[in-house]
């Protein structure tokens, strides 16, 4: 209100309604002194009345749309702030989704594995200098009963890699693509027994390798990769990734495997941890 009392339209209102009052004197003051069958004085009066009436209409016009402009402001913020909480509601709902579907893939997985213990968690942060290796923090630890060397898992049974330091509330997970992570793997056709790894080169494309693959390994592009119990760290079947290429290894008679990971690294809001099941040694 202040703005528009010191804004140039409210100036020229009021010029308007200076005019508007000076011709009504005068058309006052001059009916009231002339001669009511006096043609000259109609002629005179007459436009000047006209006159008067339009900028009386103009001026309730100007107030008119001054109302409903302040009004129409009013409904503008109340429909902002309506949007702003329709907004938030769907923020809420696709949250809500996505956790629905999440607890979803692990109660399957814990159907499947009786006698698997799991502690749900949500990732928290991004290690700043392993965002090669897809270093994470999640939101639990040793007072929730996680435990350095549990395997972490994501949208059910993708192995995502183990937890290597605990703190009381939160804990730092290395993922497969990691050079310093060593898993026992087998590829699930043909029965191939091999070790993940991560590699600098491979990682900077979201790739891990296996390597200790025989020469005259059947193993193929396509193949599915998953763990084993050997070394007592993994459970056996979690779905690790499937093989995109076989190479030799260079240094010795063996192969090894480039693994396209199964779990999408860049899109992890929640996690399972596997503190426990049958044969974990936590080697």
């Amino acid at each position: 209100m202040r703005i528009f009392l010191r804004s140039r339209r409210f100036k020229i209102l009021l010029a308007v309604i200076a005019i508007l009052l000076v011709v009504m004197i005068l058309t006052i003051t001059i009916s009231r002194y002339a001669s009511p069958q006096s043609s000259f004085i109609s002629v005179i009066t007459t436009p000047v009345q006209r006159f008067t009436s339009f900028l009386s209409g103009k001026v309730g016009e100007i107030s008119d749309n001054f109302a409903n402009s302040e009004e129409i402001s009013a409904e503008n913020e109340e429909l902002k702030n309506r949007i702003a909480e329709l907004e938030n509601q769907l923020t809420d709902y696709e949250r809500m989704k996505q956790e629905n579907e999440y607890y979803k893939q692990f109660l399957d997985l814990k159907q499947e594995n009786a006698d698997f213990e799991l502690e749900e968690a949500n990732v928290i942060a991004r290690d700043p200098n392993e965002l090669l290796y897809r270093t994470f923090t999640i939101d639990k630890g040793s007072l929730n009963g996680v435990a350095q060397n549990d395997p972490v898992v994501a949208q059910g049974r993708y192995l995502v890699g183990y937890v290597y330091e605990v703190s009381p509330s939160q804990s730092t997970v290395m993922t497969v693509l990691n050079p310093n992570i060593s898993i026992s793997a087998v590829v699930n056709r043909t029965s191939d027994i091999g070790s993940i790894s991560g590699e600098v080169t491979l990682a900077e494309d979201g790739l891990c390798r296996m390597t200790g693959l025989s020469r005259s390994s059947g193993a193929a592009a396509g193949d599915r990769v998953v763990t084993t119990s050997l070394g007592g760290t993994f459970p056996d079947g979690l779905i690790i990734g499937t093989i995109t290429e076989i190479l030799p290894s260079g240094s010795d008679i063996s192969n090894y495997a480039v693994i396209e990971p199964s779990a999408d690294f860049d899109d992890l809001s929640f996690v399972m941890v596997i503190k426990g099941f049958e044969g974990q040694t936590g080697a």
